[in-house]
């Protein structure tokens, strides 16, 4: 399994428009072969801070996926919507494991 995260930082005067794409986005995404799940979180210490988590099958799935039309589109309108650089780091895991609380 590849696990992909993306640290996003967005414009506060841009929140509202990225907001406004990015569920289209995470559907479309999460609709592809090879996706496991993609989702968005916004940091609790830094406003308008954003984690994309996203989990492929394989190497190929977020190759297959960097290419698809929501992205190249959603990533076009990213750049007017950045604070600052993107960070997108990849690691290669093994399928996870419940662990259990208490």
């Amino acid at each position: 399994m590849l696990i992909v995260t993306a640290k996003i930082p967005i414009q506060p005067e841009k929140r509202d428009e990225f907001l406004a794409v990015v569920p289209g986005l995470v559907e479309a995404s999460n609709a592809e072969e090879g996706v496991l799940d993609y989702r968005l979180y916004e940091s609790a210490e830094t406003p308008n801070e954003f984690l994309m988590v996203e989990q492929y099958v394989d190497e190929a799935a977020f190759g297959a996926h960097m290419q698809t039309p929501h992205l190249t589109g959603a990533l076009q309108q990213l750049a007017g919507w950045l604070s600052g650089p993107p960070q997108l780091t990849k690691y290669e895991a093994q399928d996870g494991v419940p662990v259990p609380l208490g």
